[in-house]
């Protein structure tokens, strides 16, 4: 009789822990805020929110309370704003940014949080504006800065976050070398986005 009471028990516990419960909550003027789901007291699926407009403004996926899998946030306008992909609770792969319009922004590669890999910002014509690599969220190996037109216009040479960006007036004569340091410019300075 004990036994069949305790395996009873065990069971309800068990089927109450892998319920999935989800939760609704709404703003003042009655849209949704949010649909939250949980598993054993934790976020567990996909979970959205919402502006007080009703539109989408994030979906995330959790598995047992940790960021897990795609990830994509959206602007009052209803366009994506941000792709991701999360592991371990960490951003890993491509995570690509999108202006207003929904213009591709910016590719970073992210690997267990940290910036690593490809990285290109673009202009938005969808041109490149920047192309680098990241090493550990430092700037590493040679980054190029391109004019709207796509004409190299700048080249920074760069090691674990230290190293120097050489760019050119439209004439052709050099600018003073930008000096980094842990990612930092060394002087202050105003970055000239046109590099004329």
């Amino acid at each position: 009789m004990r036994i069949s009471s305790l395996l009873i028990s065990c069971l309800i516990i068990l089927i109450s822990i892998s319920c999935i419960r989800t939760e609704k909550s709404k703003y003042p003027k009655g849209h949704l805020k949010h649909i939250l789901k949980y598993k054993g007291g934790k976020l567990h699926g996909e979970q959205i929110w919402y502006y007080e407009t009703g539109k989408v403004q994030s979906i995330y996926n959790y598995s047992n309370g940790v960021l897990e899998g795609p990830a994509v946030t959206f602007g009052l306008n209803g366009k994506k704003s941000k792709e991701m992909n999360y592991k371990f609770g960490k951003l890993d792969g491509l995570v690509t940014e999108y202006t207003n319009s929904g213009v591709v922004l910016s590719k970073t590669n992210y690997s267990k949080g940290m910036k690593n890999g490809d990285f290109t910002y673009y202009y938005a014509t969808g041109k490149p504006k920047v192309k680098g690599f990241f090493f550990n969220d430092l700037y590493d190996g040679e980054w190029l800065y391109f004019d709207q037109l796509g004409v190299i216009i700048g080249k920074g040479y760069f090691d674990k976050g230290n190293g120097k960006v050489q760019s050119w007036h439209q004439n052709g004569s050099p600018k003073p070398d930008i000096i980094y340091e842990n990612n930092e410019p060394v002087d202050d300075f105003i970055f000239d986005e046109s590099f004329d």
